[in-house]
């Protein structure tokens, strides 16, 4: 009958709508969940290697025990230095012992920072993405020679940045 072809079509039409609501959800969730992983710092920062590991260590300047908040990467004066994951400059210029420094939000409450900065190609303010050059490598502020003094911090705590890398540098070269 025509009322029971009505009904029919009027009940498919509501569940193409709420199937149609519940794809607008899903594209939604990934995109969020998208932003998450642009957000979290993959990238190892600089080619070099690991000169000196997070956490407690002798200071190079005064010998006494002393913890390190984030990984020293030995390279060249002038080596590339990229954004390990979308985010906005905060800081962009000198910063204490870290010399020129540039320090990245990612959002979610992680935050990097990059010491010893020969030169910087960012400007606070700016919008970078995972991979962009944004400093050469030196041996400005507090330092011992040319490396990259490289933080993670997560809620206003540093934490060992290779928790979050995925390509993984070999292990300090320090003899013992």
């Amino acid at each position: 009958s025509l009322d029971g072809l009505v009904n029919r079509v009027g009940n498919l039409n509501r569940e193409v709508h709420r199937v149609a609501q519940r794809m607008e959800g899903i594209a939604s969730l990934m995109e969020n969940r998208k932003q998450v992983l642009n957000a979290i710092p993959s990238l190892f920062p600089v080619k070099g290697w690991v000169s000196s590991e997070y956490g407690l260590r002798k200071s190079p300047f005064t010998g006494k025990t002393v913890v390190h908040q984030g990984i020293d990467i030995a390279a060249e004066r002038g080596t590339d230095i990229v954004a390990p994951a979308n985010g906005i400059v905060r800081v962009s210029g000198k910063l204490g012992a870290l010399g020129r420094a540039v320090v990245i939000y990612h959002g979610y409450g992680i935050v990097t920072r990059f010491g010893h900065n020969a030169k910087i190609h960012v400007r606070k303010g700016q919008r970078v993405k995972r991979g962009q050059i944004i400093a050469t490598g030196g041996s400005t502020g507090r330092s011992t020679g040319p490396h990259v003094h490289y933080e993670v911090w997560v809620n206003n705590s540093p934490v060992n940045p290779r928790n979050f890398i995925i390509d993984q540098p070999p292990a300090s070269a320090i003899a013992s």
